[in-house]
């Protein structure tokens, strides 16, 4: 009986220190591609921005045609905010379309994605590549 409690026991502790060495091996995995993760994040958010600006475009150029006696729409405070509620706009349809619930956390992201595009706006406009976040065009 006690050499097959021992036995469990080592087992049990094989089983926690191989655990453990998992963790590890990953942690070191994931901080040794620290630099290609985090490329590959700020082109993900280049990506996504500049398809949004093209995708916000047209709805800001018909609303500028309307807006545009009252306020100046090229203000990028004023582009922000526009671009902002329609971030909004698009998660409450999209909500709505799945049947999901509005959440907090969405309303942060699409403020954050509205707020975003609105400052990089004419950052994107006329260049073949698009958005060039964290590079100095000359």
């Amino acid at each position: 009986m006690n050499f097959i409690l021992r036995t469990l026991f080592s087992v049990c502790l094989g089983l926690c220190l191989l655990g453990l060495e998992l963790v590890y091996a990953v942690s070191g995995a994931i901080i040794r591609n620290l630099p290609t993760l985090s490329a590959l994040t700020k082109r993900a958010a280049r990506e996504i921005l500049f398809l949004s600006y093209r995708a916000y475009r047209p709805i800001v150029e018909y609303i500028k045609s309307y807006l545009g006696r009252y306020m100046d729409v090229e203000n990028a405070y004023v582009r922000s905010t526009i671009t902002t509620l329609l971030s909004l706009l698009f998660l409450i349809l999209l909500c709505l379309m799945m049947g999901w619930a509005v959440s907090t956390f969405g309303l942060g992201l699409a403020i954050i994605h509205g707020i975003a595009v609105g400052i990089v706006w004419n950052d994107t406009g006329g260049q073949p590549d698009g958005l060039n976040l964290g590079e100095e065009v000359l």
